[in-house]
């Protein structure tokens, strides 16, 4: 049992820190300065790990980072949303945690071979309406076409 502890602390110390890290941004609603934090944040994540990261801007509230891995062709897009549903949210499961293992994965598969590109998208404004999601469809095209999202 011990063992098995000890095992699951390893493989995921890092998910569950970036999720204390993303909890103690506070309440990330979109177009609040807590939804500009947490955008602020995966970007810097995902550069930590090796992406050429960038953020795509719509309206207010409605953005969204990214970061592929190098190569061309059509991407696999794995997506988790930044913003929390109310002021009062703290967002753990909704979704720093998705947040989080999100970001693991871009890092587990940063320099992999893969038989398609990864990329990585963390829209804002989910709960008010997907906008971070429209401003990245809106966007995609050429090597970020998505294969599967």
């Amino acid at each position: 049992m011990i063992s098995l502890l000890l095992l699951f602390t390893v493989a995921f110390a890092g998910p569950v820190q970036d999720v204390q890290e993303i909890v103690e941004l506070g309440p990330r609603v979109a177009g609040t300065e807590g939804g500009e934090a947490a955008q602020g944040w995966v970007l810097g994540a995902l550069a930590e790990s090796g992406y050429a990261s960038r953020r795509l801007m719509g309206p207010p509230g409605a953005s969204v980072v990214v970061g592929c891995q190098s190569g061309e062709g059509p991407a696999v897009w794995v997506l988790a949303h930044t913003d929390t549903v109310h002021a009062l949210s703290p967002g753990v499961i909704d979704n720093a945690a998705g947040m989080a293992i999100a970001l693991e994965v871009a890092r587990r598969v940063r320099r992999e071979d893969l038989p398609v590109r990864a990329c990585f998208g963390f829209p804002d404004g989910e709960e008010q309406g997907f906008y971070g999601s429209r401003v990245l469809q809106a966007r995609l095209g050429g090597d970020e076409e998505p294969r599967l999202v």
